[in-house]
């Protein structure tokens, strides 16, 4: 019975993905608020949620359009007034848990994995290596900017700004900008640093 809900709600959530305007922001609102909001999302068309059961949306969440949440086995959580700008991706497929702060901003084309791939023996295919899993975490108030891309077992202190195009593969401290690829802290926000 679980396999045919299931399909039930991947074919539902396909349907509202495509509604366009106001009255699709509010088919969607209402039925993610039922599967996996505590608030009241807004949330653009062309959005999918892969097993919305292991998502949590907080108040006043923003979702750009085509914005793609999985959680197959692992969850995604976010906290109030958080805003996804468009084509975000957050991968949390084979495990792990991604976790945003509230009053976080997240960039267009924004990517959050909580898998990697593992590289230990030459002579076997990368897809029969298997996979290291770890959570990722970004904290409070803080704001990635487009193309971020965010590696498992990263924390990302609160207050701190991810510049565009980088990539973290490591933890960035609390009030920090980071930029780069891969990311590095470069001066503590509000120091006055350059």
């Amino acid at each position: 019975m679980s396999r045919v809900f299931a399909e039930l709600i991947a074919w539902l959530s396909a349907l509202l993905a495509s509604i366009p305007g106001t009255i699709g922001v509010r088919l969607r609102g209402w039925f993610y608020r039922k599967m996996a909001a505590d608030g009241k999302p807004v949330i653009e068309n062309g959005c999918v949620f892969r097993n919305p059961r292991n998502i949590r949306f907080g108040h006043n969440v923003t979702i750009g359009m085509r914005c793609f949440f999985e959680a197959t086995n692992g969850s995604v959580q976010c906290e109030d007034f958080v805003a996804f700008n468009a084509d975000v991706h957050f991968n949390a497929s084979k495990g792990g848990r991604i976790s945003v702060g509230r009053d976080s901003l997240i960039g267009p084309g924004v990517k959050v994995f909580t898998s990697n791939h593992l590289f230990v023996a030459e002579n076997l295919p990368a897809r029969e290596q298997g996979d290291s899993i770890a959570d990722v975490s970004i904290g409070r108030n803080c704001w990635l900017g487009a193309n971020v891309i965010v590696t498992s077992g990263v924390r990302i202190g609160d207050g701190s700004v991810i510049g565009a195009g980088a990539v973290v593969t490591s933890d960035i401290p609390e009030n920090s900008l980071a930029v780069g690829v891969p990311a590095r802290a470069r001066k503590k926000m509000g120091s006055g640093q350059r």
